[in-house]
């Protein structure tokens, strides 16, 4: 089923906020009774039943996280984003499935059914919260028989015709089969997710409490609103040498999304600038803070690494590794990752994998990772973009732009709109089912708001000269009367920061030095205090021609060149003899 999305914001007023007012009355009494656990399922079950309100998330975690939890709910439920926790062992007790796996997912469908959720929250690794494992065969290079675990079981409740979707149609307690076996056996699989979905693949207490202070802070502080949030940092090198037109696949799929991602300042941490030859550039990148960082490469368990341009030599040097992402230092300037490398979110091998090291580092990492759990599989040359998780990359970053609100949406809509537009063969199973969401399902990544009218046109100087400063100014107005800020984008692959507050109605003023002649296109774009960006402006064309001092130096070697050869030429004599 595809996923139907209920946009309409909650309002409470009248009787509704006096029936609110009473259940947190009644909540008040019942929790001071009953102690931490208060908010696991059995006990709200009563309170609910007080309220036609719907819950917005379901948290799912053994009993070992109730008290870690705790705050994650309490902070959920302050912003309105109604929120429970039901245990695994409750499941267990409860709910009907030819095993655990099963009756999570039946209650999974209970949820939607009667509570209308919109995201699901597991927290647990594969031991503490087992997985669904998928059975596809696909003769590719490295294997031909893939077994790996999915996720999206959990989100794909529902088939083609409403019912429940048991990935096993055949019966035969083998899931998610294409082309599997002798008998070349098929399940008839929907992929659409019906609810958001993310994993905390915690293992104890204490990366539970990292991972909840990271989301806590992050939206508290409106992450997707500070300034250092449209940096993007994109990772890569010739993925796949030796293709017919000879393209550096990974800097090609990060070109793709910095197209995409227009108004956010790219960091090329590329094979071909000479940035990927030290792993600690992609480090330093990351430090600095950004709001998302793409790695397109080669990986495993616990590295990353690609080649250069036609070349099989492995770099950065030694790879980036689990080791370098436990010493991040980015603090709350937490990115959300997305890598196309095989392996990195196999977390039922790897309780360290690649990407998960990267969310539950405590003094910095990300806040969210979305990879694999086997291998990606791609095409080579330009048709790279056209399968695996490269396409993903350019999805999901196209979709960020078109309003994706919450990493769930992210991940959701972007699985949903790859099966929209592929042919589904056995690439495309491998790579929807594979495709790992880390994190917060609901967590809040960008707002809708106004965004601010297109600046107007620039003011400033059209033509100047080398290695001398200019001064241009711009201005716009907010219809919501927020504060600004702008970007100037300078035309030679260089851009201001984000310049401000500023009143709506109030001019900025932003300087360049260019250190080369040209023709140059500048231009600026402003954006609100929650993050939402304007259209960039009319461009200003700017001409720096050559320096007319060096001009005349070289008109002068040139003329004494021809006039005076003979001299010339009796004087290098002259030196050399002596």
């Amino acid at each position: 089923m595809k996923l139907i999305i209920r946009v309409t914001p909650k309002i409470y007023g009248g009787s509704n906020l006096k029936k609110l007012l009473t259940i947190l009355v009644i909540n008040v009494f019942i929790l001071s009774t009953i102690g931490a656990s208060a908010l696991s399922i059995n006990n709200i079950t009563f309170l609910k039943s007080l309220s036609s309100e719907k819950y917005d998330m379901i948290i799912i975690a053994p009993n070992l996280f109730i008290s870690s939890l705790q705050p994650l709910i309490e902070h959920k439920n302050s912003r309105n984003l109604y929120t429970i926790l039901k245990t695994t062992e409750e499941i267990y007790d409860e709910f009907q499935g030819r095993d655990e796996i099963e009756k999570i997912k039946y209650f999974i469908k209970y949820a939607l059914d009667n509570w209308n959720i919109k995201y699901v929250m597991l927290v647990g690794g594969a031991d503490l919260l087992p997985a669904r494992y998928v059975h596809i065969f696909y003769d590719y290079e490295y294997q031909n028989e893939w077994v790996f675990l999915s996720d999206l079981y959990y989100a794909d409740i529902y088939d083609e015709h409403g019912n429940f979707s048991t990935w096993d149609t055949n019966e035969n307690n083998i899931f998610g089969e294409y082309n599997w076996g002798t008998l070349h056996l098929y399940d008839e699989l929907d992929l659409y997710p019906d609810v958001y979905l993310g994993r905390l693949a915690c293992v104890d207490e204490n990366e539970v409490t990292i991972c909840v202070d990271k989301i806590i802070a992050y939206e508290n502080e409106k992450a997707y609103a500070q300034s250092w949030f449209t940096d993007l940092v994109v990772i890569g090198g010739d993925s796949l040498p030796g293709d017919k037109e000879h393209i550096d696949e990974g800097e090609y799929v990060n070109q793709g999304v910095i197209e995409n991602m227009d108004g956010f300042v790219p960091k090329k941490i590329w094979a071909s600038n000479g940035e990927l030859y030290d792993a600690e550039n992609i480090q330093d990148a990351i430090d600095a803070g950004s709001g998302f960082v793409f790695f397109n490469g080669h990986g495993h368990l616990s590295i990353w690494a690609t080649h250069p341009h036609e070349s099989y030599e492995w770099i950065p040097p030694g790879s980036y590794t689990n080791s370098h992402i436990n010493t991040l230092s980015n603090g709350n300037k937490l990115p959300i990752v997305v890598s196309d490398a095989c392996y990195h979110c196999t977390y039922n091998v790897a309780s360290d994998c690649f990407g998960w090291t990267f969310v539950k580092t405590p003094l910095g990492g990300c806040i969210a990772f979305l990879g694999s759990t086997d291998v990606d599989v791609s095409h080579e040359g330009v048709d790279i973009v056209t399968k695996g998780i490269e396409k993903l990359c350019i999805v999901m970053s196209e979709n960020y732009m078109e309003g994706d609100c919450t990493f769930g949406e992210l991940w959701g809509h972007g699985i949903n709109d790859y099966i929209n537009t592929a042919e589904m063969d056995e690439m495309d199973y491998i790579t929807v089912e594979e495709f790992q969401p880390f994190g917060d399902p609901s967590l809040v990544i960008a707002e809708l708001s106004n965004p601010p009218e297109k600046p107007e046109d620039l003011d400033g100087p059209k033509s100047g000269k080398i290695n001398e400063e200019y001064n241009y100014t711009a201005s716009t107005i907010d219809p919501d009367e927020d504060q600004l800020y702008y970007l100037f984008s300078w035309g030679d692959d260089e851009f201001s920061e984000w310049i401000g507050p500023f009143d709506s109605g109030d001019s900025a003023e932003a300087s360049h030095i260019w250190t080369e002649q040209g023709e140059y296109e500048i231009k600026v774009k402003a954006k609100d205090e929650n993050g939402v960006q304007s259209n960039w402006s009319n461009p200003l064309f700017v001409s720096i021609p050559r320096n007319k001092k060096i001009d005349i130096h070289l008109n002068l070697l040139i003329w004494l060149l021809k006039h005076f050869t003979n001299e010339l030429q009796m004087i290098r004599y002259i030196l050399n003899f002596q």
